[in-house]
């Protein structure tokens, strides 16, 4: 896998979880593993190229090798993707309503940063 850039990470992250959002909704019983190894495959990364199936962590891979480092963190230090509030594997939707919160913010921070 080539070096991710922070927006690549996220706009994969979100294609990524909006596609498992649509199976689940589809009435999709296999385990949240199950489909993002499925969308990872199905466009076109190789079955070991993404860690843990997540761009997330594929991203703090690449540029440090631990958490501190990851996209969700970047815009909520205290992000983390096992919060039992939103555990992505237990409670995917609000997972998914987390992301998008905080792509919200974080599109909002790069706007203000860009005008000021």
């Amino acid at each position: 896998m080539k070096r991710l850039t922070l927006n690549q990470a996220w706009t994969l992250c979100l294609k990524q979880w909006k596609w498992i959002i649509g199976q689940l909704d589809a009435g999709q019983t296999v385990s949240l593993e199950c489909l993002k190894n499925r969308w990872i495959r199905q466009n076109g990364y190789g079955r070991d190229e993404i860690g843990n199936y997540c761009f997330f962590c594929e991203y703090s891979e690449q540029h440090s090798k631990d958490c501190g480092t990851c996209p969700g963190r970047l815009v909520a230090p205290r992000f983390n993707c096992c919060n039992p509030a939103y555990f992505y594997s237990r409670k995917p939707y609000k997972f998914y309503a987390k992301l998008l919160r905080m792509d919200k913010k974080r599109k909002k921070s790069r706007k203000e940063a860009k005008n000021g």
